[in-house]
């Protein structure tokens, strides 16, 4: 999948605003980053278009701890949506058409 149909996936959603696909896309991933292990987010970037690659580069193998919660919390204010907006488009990088 390229970066456009990667990030139309997003935009999918009937929840998430066209414009808004692409910040919560990279606050996802930016997020995701931050709670898997180095090894995990390589992999992860290895399955991403090239333009997203580096939002999961990891300069540390330890991941932080945190829950569902507080995900959602960091995309929604990294990403500047509301939290139904952080939820649906977060979920569905998750689920991929």
């Amino acid at each position: 999948m390229n970066y456009n149909e990667f990030i139309q996936s997003v935009a999918a959603r009937p929840k998430v605003p066209p414009e808004k696909a692409e910040p919560i896309t990279r606050a996802t991933l930016e997020t995701v980053a931050k709670r898997v292990t180095g090894g995990q987010a390589r992999d992860l970037a290895s399955q991403l278009p090239e333009e997203l690659r580096g939002l999961v580069s990891r300069p540390t193998e330890d991941p932080q701890r945190f829950g569902l919660t507080e995900f959602l919390q960091r995309v929604q204010s990294q990403a500047r949506v509301d939290h139904q907006v952080a939820t649906d488009g977060a979920s569905r990088l998750g689920h991929p058409p």
